[in-house]
């Protein structure tokens, strides 16, 4: 149970890294450059098609990035539950990032 926790926070956190390569880019994240990359198939798909739980996380977050209010959702989490955990993450990044450059 523990080892499949850590392995869905790894792909997570993966998805979150490349998921800020299309703004890198400033072009969308091509299904060409990911099945290049040494990644697994469960990665490109929550990638590309925003499958299983991790890939439904990603496209709620970038719905949230975007301001794309009518496609956010997640099962078992009212609105305000999921924007309160975006603005909170998106904080924490800020900080890390900020941290990074002192």
């Amino acid at each position: 149970m523990q080892s499949e926790q850590a392995d869905e926070r790894g792909m997570a956190f993966t998805a979150g890294l490349l998921s800020i390569l299309n703004s890198l880019f400033d072009q969308p994240l091509a299904e060409e450059i990911l099945t290049d990359l040494p990644l697994s198939k469960q990665i490109q798909k929550v990638q590309l098609k925003h499958q299983g739980p991790v890939g439904r996380a990603l496209k709620c977050t970038l719905a949230c990035g975007n301001s794309e209010w009518d496609k956010i959702s997640a099962p078992g989490y009212n609105w305000e539950q999921i924007l309160n955990t975006y603005l909170g993450s998106t904080q924490l990044a800020f900080q890390e990032q900020n941290s990074l450059l002192i």
